[in-house]
């Protein structure tokens, strides 16, 4: 099965998408979320929690993560590194994203925003 090749990270670069309900019957399919694709030979990574844990600094990631597992940790290249001004960095753009994508009806101004939000992200 394609799911047991795929491994998680704090930044993946695809994520899983019901098309159906009635798990584990509906049928699955991967988006890539990267903006510019993934390179031939790079690894598919996806999250296994939610978008608002994957915000939050390393130590709260890794507590959320690992409620009922004691002693386990994330091995992703992102909690690896356990760069805090990066954690800060995704915090902040997320928060930057999320007041963009709040404006109604969306602007030019506030879709811009959003777009350099994601492309900062990427």
């Amino acid at each position: 099965s394609l799911c047991s090749h795929i491994r998680h990270s704090c930044t993946p670069n695809a994520a899983w998408f019901t098309l159906r309900k009635g798990f584990p019957k509906g049928k699955k399919m991967l988006h890539v979320i990267n903006l510019d694709g993934i390179a031939r030979r790079e690894e598919i990574t996806v999250s296994e929690v939610e978008e608002s844990v994957l915000i939050l600094p390393k130590a709260q990631r890794s507590l959320r993560m690992f409620q009922h597992a004691a002693g386990l940790s994330c091995k992703c290249a992102r909690c690896e590194a356990g760069n805090e001004e990066e954690d800060e960095r995704i915090r902040y753009l997320f928060d930057k994203l999320s007041a963009s994508l709040a404006v109604k009806p969306p602007t030019d101004t506030s879709t811009g925003a959003a777009q350099e939000c994601l492309r900062d992200l990427d």
